[in-house]
């Protein structure tokens, strides 16, 4: 990849790896053809997904219950996992899940 910054060496990655996942390749084929070391296209798909998450602070709705009983506690991520916990789970147990995904 020559004498080429930080920046624009993950520049060219993110593009390595956009590409790949709009192709009908595996890793591995995509690889071999660019000739990419698969260790190398791995991790920089990780430093990608970590691009691609949102930052800063994420909103929470609370939905109050019209009948007076606790609801689930129900946790959305963008990635689209959705987890549901017991009404009686501690904060200390949603806040840990929060800060996990």
């Amino acid at each position: 990849m020559g004498d080429v910054s930080k920046k624009e060496r993950e520049q060219q990655m993110f593009r390595f790896i956009e590409q790949c996942h709009s192709c009908d390749k595996t890793y591995k084929e995509f690889c071999l053809e660019h000739n990419i070391p698969e260790w190398k296209f791995y991790y920089w798909q990780n430093k990608y997904r970590e691009y691609q998450q949102p930052r800063g602070f994420v909103p929470v709705n609370v939905n109050k219950s019209k009948t007076g009983i606790q609801n689930n506690i129900e946790i959305h991520y963008p990635n689209g996992i959705h987890i549901h916990l017991p009404p009686q789970t501690g904060m200390t147990t949603v806040k840990a899940l929060i800060g996990i995904l």
